[in-house]
């Protein structure tokens, strides 16, 4: 229940003067607003009242007092972050902690009642009152409260199609949803469309030449070491001018440097070439992430992916942050390293990078792990997941 003092009409009347005696200009009126709310009397006369109209049968239901009359209030706008907010069951105190006037003007157990059984269960704990009462006081049928949904489970369909569109990878759900019908499984087109959308299994458009694609399966976060790597490219300049690039492979889960290849030209045979060779050390992951680089979608790439059979996922254009360990290690790279160093040729640079890497996998504190090494993390015999040991190999 909210008492609006809006204009002075509704100051002289919550106050209990005469309509014709002086007033007091409109900055009174706000900090006397603001004193009452920061007291917190206002909050505690609406109290009294709430239960005076409780005692006399009436449920104050996300209204407002104007003028002595019970009105509907105006619908509030909430940002984004104070939706999510109130859903997590904050109050509103905690969620305007600077603006006390707006949290006393916010209903929040009373107005972010989304459904209709919600606002029941709302009335019944709050009043302590039946259902059939609450029902009643909302114009709510006893049959809609109580129903409990019937739909059928969608697990097995939504396995099963995600298998078909990983086989049959230019089908889309028309298709899909043929090959489905042959094996038994019926139902309407529009619901399977809505299942093919949900799983993010839409068919990409090709290009003008053939290059890889990718997985269709949405991306996941890895449950442990060797579950995904990420590849990305950093450029840099020798002293005399001369460009170079470097190919950077991060494991996503453990946040470890697991190659840097520095080369004045990196084709798509050469990355092959290096993640043979890292697999040789530490074995073969179950998916590889990278952006759409003419190097990363070469038929090189495309085969040596179906050879090993791993799944290779690409991010969309413009969107870095689907990579986002990577680049991520990017930026730490660049500014301890790159920008900290004179390269005098791509050999330098090499050594430079091979000892900056093992300090970073053995000696660099990171953040991730609560401060703690790589090393020490794999020691560790309480991580949940696998323990792994990292390859000393690795290191030149």
């Amino acid at each position: 229940m909210e008492f609006m003092i809006r204009d002075r009409l509704s100051w002289l009347r919550f106050l209990n003067f005469d309509l014709g005696g002086p007033t007091p200009d409109e900055n009174t009126i706000r900090l006397f607003r603001n004193k009452l709310t920061e007291t917190g009397t206002l909050r505690q006369v609406m109290k009294a009242f709430d239960w005076q109209l409780h005692k006399k049968g009436y449920i104050p239901m996300s209204g407002q007092i104007v003028d002595a009359s019970l009105v509907p209030a105006p619908k509030q706008r909430n940002t984004e972050p104070e939706k999510e907010a109130v859903k997590a069951g904050k109050s509103a105190d905690e969620i305007w902690p600077d603006e006390p006037n707006k949290a006393a003007q916010k209903d929040v157990d009373a107005r972010w009642t989304l459904k209709i059984g919600g606002k029941v269960r709302y009335l019944r704990k709050q009043y302590e009152v039946s259902e059939r009462w609450a029902c009643h006081a909302t114009g709510t049928g006893r049959s809609s409260v109580r129903y409990r949904s019937i739909k059928p489970d969608d697990a097995p369909i939504r396995e099963r199609l995600r298998a078909l569109s990983a086989e049959r990878r230019r089908f889309g759900y028309r298709r899909l949803h043929i090959m489905l019908s042959r094996e038994g499984v019926h139902m309407n087109q529009k619901k399977l469309r809505r299942l093919y959308r949900e799983e993010g299994l839409q068919v990409r458009k090709r290009g003008g030449r053939k290059r890889a694609l990718g997985t269709r399966s949405p991306m996941l976060l890895p449950q442990g070491p060797n579950q995904r790597w990420s590849l990305d490219f950093v450029s840099d300049a020798l002293d005399d001018g001369r460009r170079f690039r470097i190919l950077c492979i991060v494991d996503d889960f453990t946040r470890e440097c697991i190659g840097l290849v520095a080369d004045t030209s990196l084709s798509g045979l050469r990355v092959a070439r290096e993640l043979n060779a890292i697999i040789m050390r530490r074995g073969k992951p179950h998916m590889v992430v990278s952006d759409n680089g003419t190097e990363l979608t070469s038929i090189a790439i495309l085969k040596w992916s179906q050879e090993w059979r791993i799944e290779w996922h690409y991010t969309q254009p413009g969107k870095p942050t689907q990579n986002a360990f990577v680049e991520s290690f990017n930026g730490r790279l660049r500014d301890e390293c790159l920008n900290e160093t004179l390269f005098s040729s791509v050999r330098h640079a090499r050594a430079v990078l091979a000892t900056w890497k093992h300090d970073y996998n053995y000696v660099r504190p990171h953040s991730a792990h609560g401060g703690a090494t790589l090393v020490e993390l794999a020691d560790q015999a309480d991580m949940g997941h696998a323990r792994y040991r990292l390859d000393q190999s690795a290191m030149f």
